[in-house]
Order: C-alpha cells, then sequence, then structure tokens
C-alpha cells in the first residue's frame, strides 16, 4: 500500500497518493509533512522516513479498532474504553497474562498515534503559498522584483516605487490616464494583499 521508502507515501486513511508539503530554509528545501490531497490526513514526514512507520502507524489504528485518520479525541475516548474494558485487575490470575499483553498492545497503538498527533500539533500551521499571477503582474506595473508570493512582497519597497510612479505618469504631469489607472489598481492590488 505504501510502497517503497523512495516512493511517495499513499494516505493511511484513504489510501490516495500524499503530496509532500515543503518547508524552504536557508535555500535548502525539506519535505515536513506530507497532506492528502482528498481528505486533508497529514503525517509528519519522520514518520514516512522511519522504515515501515506508516504501516505501522494503521495497524496501531487497528489495533485500538480505529479507522486512520479519525480525530484525536476519538481515539482517547477509544482508548479510555479499552482499557476498562481489558485492564488485567477486571480479570482472574489465569486470564491475567492474555489480558496484560492485550493491554501492552493497545497501550504501545494509543502512544504511537499520540506522538503522531503531537508532532503534528506542536507545528504551527502555514498557510500554503499560492501562487498568484496577479501579484506578479502588479509588481511588474510598479517596476518591483515580480514575484508570485505575497510573503515575498516589501511594503516599503512598494510604496516607494508607486510614489515614483505616480509622479512618471500623473495625467497631470502628462502621463496616460490609463497607464495611471494599471498603476494604481496595481498598487491597491498588492496593498490589499498585504493586509490579508
Amino acid at each position: 500500500m505504501f510502497g517503497n521508502n523512495n516512493s511517495t507515501p499513499r494516505c493511511p486513511s484513504c489510501g490516495a497518493i500524499m503530496e509532500p508539503m515543503v518547508d524552504l530554509q536557508f535555500g535548502v528545501t525539506t519535505v515536513v509533512e506530507y497532506e492528502c490531497p482528498l481528505c486533508g490526513h497529514i503525517v509528519p514526514a519522520k514518520f514516512v522516513k522511519e522504515a515501515g512507520t506508516l504501516e505501522r502507524l494503521v495497524k496501531a489504528y487497528h489495533i485500538l479498532g480505529l479507522e486512520p485518520g479519525v480525530d484525536f479525541e476519538t481515539v482517547t475516548s477509544v482508548y479510555k474504553n479499552l482499557v476498562k474494558k481489558f485492564h488485567p485487575d477486571l480479570y482472574p490470575p489465569e486470564k491475567r497474562d492474555v489480558a496484560e499483553e492485550r493491554m501492552k498492545k493497545i497501550n504501545e497503538a494509543y502512544e504511537m498515534i499520540k506522538r503522531v498527533y503531537s508532532e503534528i500539533a506542536s507545528k504551527p500551521k502555514k498557510k500554503k503559498r499560492v501562487a498568484d499571477k496577479k501579484i506578479f503582474f502588479s509588481c511588474v506595473n510598479l517596476g518591483i522584483k515580480p514575484t508570485y508570493y505575497a510573503d515575498e512582497l516589501n511594503v516599503e519597497e512598494i510604496e516607494s516605487a508607486y510614489r515614483k510612479k505616480v509622479k512618471e505618469h500623473h495625467p497631470d504631469a502628462g502621463g496616460y490616464a490609463e497607464t495611471f489607472i494599471r498603476i494604481k489598481e496595481s498598487y491597491d492590488y498588492l496593498k490589499s494583499v498585504l493586509q490579508e
């Protein structure tokens, strides 16, 4: 189901091919987690890199009697019910060994799922970077370095370029009204993007 370690993993919930979510720091691209495009299930990359970890995670869900990807509150609730049901102290001495082994598996499964959820919860949610052609062309209209991404915009650079373009292309200074309107619209759009 998951392929070898060199392939992109499949979602433990629905089986779809998961998409890598990358982090770009200091010019190095690193896969930090995988997200399913269909159901949104997220798995930290370190669980995919460790041989067989994703398969063990799916098995952990099945040990608790759950389908992979359910919310953590459900996992905790089911875990507590299983502890009440299979606690070794509730069994006669001759069946206690079997109950202890069952409890050991339940505890290990719960701890693994808990570790995955705590790993996901500890990471701050980042907005997905969305390429925006309008940002690119607005930058070109203002004469600043073109980019497709809002997080690469610089407020001071935009305002400085806008003031310069207004002086050059204002209709009162001999510029064309259409050009001036395009510059004003580009400036307004970039400002609105930065305010989001």
